[in-house]
């Protein structure tokens, strides 16, 4: 099974990227005084406005391959390569239904330090919750739970 999420299919996306974008043009452009004389102001506000359309241009996505060897994940474009976790490597597999923000912080690459582990998401609240045998955690979204659970009681065996 493979699955490939991206950012720009949860809605929320198009409603919060143009209202900040909104928000940072209306500050640039609405003082004619910030464009002749706070260049420190005008620098920043077009950094926001270019890293928000760049952002939108090159959303990230996660993409999972699980097969009979384990699991493989790439969080573009800050994974440059794919990581894979073998099967063996895991001690408990299970479909599990998380809060994104209490849990993890949100969506992305969330929880580094924290107690719930690692989580790689894009939207929803479903994910594939791996216990590895040295202890680590990691929680891998999904949209698709029926099937990724019938995936990994096929696959995964403890």
């Amino acid at each position: 099974m493979t699955e490939k999420q991206r950012f720009y299919e949860n809605k929320i996306i198009w409603i919060i990227f143009p209202l900040i974008l909104a928000m940072t043009c209306i500050t640039l452009f609405n003082d004619p005084e910030i464009l002749k004389n706070s260049f420190v102001s005008t620098i920043l506000n077009l950094s926001v406005t270019i890293a928000l359309l760049l952002l939108i241009v090159f959303i990230p996505f996660l993409e999972t391959e699980y097969n009979s060897s384990g699991i493989t994940y790439r969080f573009s474009p800050f994974h440059l390569k794919k990581r894979t976790i073998l099967w063996s490597e895991i001690s408990s597999a299970y479909v599990r239904k998380y809060k994104p923000v209490l849990e993890y912080g949100g969506w992305g690459i969330r929880g580094m330090f924290g107690k719930n582990g690692r989580a790689y998401n894009v939207s929803g609240n479903i994910g594939l919750q791996l216990e590895l045998k040295n202890g680590e955690k990691i929680l891998l979204g999904t949209r698709k739970k029926a099937e990724l659970e019938k995936v990994v009681g096929q696959l995964f065996k403890n």
